[in-house]
């Protein structure tokens, strides 16, 4: 017995359809910058500098991890393929479904 197949194209459900994720140290180094209490630029970015210290990265010798990477669930497309049955896929564009 054969089977009848569609393709089906999601929405990544991992980065949410973007095709990259956000490095989880830049994550908490924006969630750190949100909580501080500073006005002028050269206390954020002594701030700044003292997060990254803290945090393992020396900004004068070693560059920080890229901001963003591909996702790995879709491979950075943003969209997810897969295989329905045509039955299936009838049934979900039908009225109330």
């Amino acid at each position: 017995m054969s089977e009848l197949l569609v393709i089906e194209k999601t929405m990544c459900d991992r980065c949410e359809g973007e095709g990259y994720l956000t490095h989880p140290v830049y994550q908490a180094f924006y969630e750190y910058l949100a909580g501080i209490d500073a006005q002028q630029p050269a206390e954020i970015n002594a701030a700044k500098e003292a997060w990254w210290r803290k945090n393992g990265y020396d900004l004068d010798d070693e560059n920080p991890p890229e901001e963003t990477y591909p996702c790995t669930k879709c491979q950075g497309t943003g969209d997810l393929w897969g295989y329905v049955p045509l039955h299936e896929a009838m049934q979900r564009q039908l009225p109330g479904r």
